[in-house]
């Protein structure tokens, strides 16, 4: 029984490792070697959970929406008005992206698009808003466009330090998700 906590914890400390050698050299050099010294495993370690750099790429992916899709449960959980959760997930996401710095190296990856699935949850949501409105598709395109613009130009002018993080700013863009919604 040992053995599997055993490697259960080399296998997330690869994936840690391996958010560390994103951020640090990117997809196109990624490296399994150094992924290994820096997990502070043989270098052999890697290929025994996954098959390849690339697996291991989609392992840390899985791990980040992993940590995502808990933060969407426990806000769908615990905010019940859908105009409120809407509000709340996208300040969330915001959160999410500015909080976990290590995160940052998977969010524009090429084949990643949408890494969490935000926009896909954000619009369930949103179709429940508007069946309770009475509105239909063409409200839910538009009201997601209008939602995904302010979020994604946010995270995107905070990582780049256009935008400040701190609580005023996202308190901000929380307003006007909030007047986009009305």
């Amino acid at each position: 029984m040992e053995d599997i906590y055993i490697e259960e914890s080399v296998k997330k400390r690869l994936i840690l490792a391996g958010l560390k050698e994103l951020e640090a050299h990117g997809a196109v050099d990624f490296s399994l070697r150094r992924v290994a010294v820096s997990a502070e495993v043989s270098c052999a370690a890697p290929y025994r959970h996954f098959k390849s750099r690339e697996a291991l790429i989609e392992a840390i992916i899985s791990y980040i929406k992993e940590q995502w899709l808990l933060m969407c449960h426990t806000i769908e959980s615990a905010v019940p008005a859908l105009d409120a959760r809407v509000r709340a997930l996208c300040v969330a996401y915001m959160r999410f992206w500015i909080g976990n710095p290590n995160f940052r190296s998977v969010l524009f990856l090429s084949d990643h698009a949408d890494v969490l699935g935000f926009g896909a949850k954000l619009c369930e949501s949103l179709r429940a808003l508007a069946a309770l409105r009475g509105e239909g598709e063409a409200y839910v395109s538009d009201l997601r466009t209008t939602l995904l613009t302010l979020v994604y130009g946010s995270v995107f002018l905070m990582l780049r330090g256009e935008l400040p993080t701190d609580k005023a700013t996202l308190d901000r863009v929380s307003e006007k998700i909030g007047e986009a919604l009305l």
